[in-house]
């Protein structure tokens, strides 16, 4: 039985979502994502590169459909702020560690851009080889309980390009910001 790649997984990731990130596409890209997290040694060559700094490191990008593959260390402890990635939907997979991906509703109606009223609706714990689907809009933090995590995630479309909005709960104020870019492993 051969190893099951990164290469093999972005293929039967743009194979699931090349005709829309549809949730039956985005749960097809979860399913293979978790047989990648779930095989030993299929991203090891990957994770020597986070001694360098925590990510995103771009794996991979795929150039007809634009989705792209990155892998991220969070430290003990780190929390993000409510926020959604605007049109790229997201798979979020965890390697190693243990994560815990909190969900949100916005509330109001939307017309004033700069104003919500988001509340916490759900807390999903990851542990190694769980995958959160993220469908675009959905907002969402992230908070890293174990020593550290290390996580696997597929990004829609680059996130240099994608509008982010992120929410104050204890405010209501709405800022929006060009999301990080990843950057390119190092050359061996």
């Amino acid at each position: 039985m051969s190893l099951y790649t990164l290469d093999d997984f972005a293929a039967d990731l743009a194979t699931a979502v090349n005709t829309g990130a549809t949730l039956p596409a985005l749960d097809a890209g979860a399913a293979a994502m978790r047989r990648l997290l779930e095989t030993d040694g299929a991203l090891s060559r990957y994770v020597d590169v986070l001694r360098q700094g925590r990510g995103p490191w771009l794996l991979h990008q795929h150039a007809g459909l634009g989705f792209i593959v990155t892998l991220a260390a969070k430290a003990a402890g780190g929390a993000s702020t409510p926020h959604h990635h605007g049109d790229a939907w997201s798979l979020y997979g965890i390697l190693d560690g243990e994560e815990t991906v909190h969900r949100y509703t916005r509330l109001d109606d939307g017309r004033t851009p700069e104003r919500a009223d988001v509340r916490r609706e759900a807390d999903h714990v990851l542990r190694p080889g769980d995958v959160e689907v993220e469908d675009a809009f959905a907002i969402h933090s992230e908070s890293t309980a174990s020593p550290s995590t290390i996580a696997l995630i597929v990004r829609g479309r680059d996130l240099s390009q994608v509008t982010h909005e992120y929410f104050d709960l204890a405010t209501g104020a709405v800022k929006s910001r060009l999301g990080n870019s990843a950057v390119p492993i190092p050359a061996a």
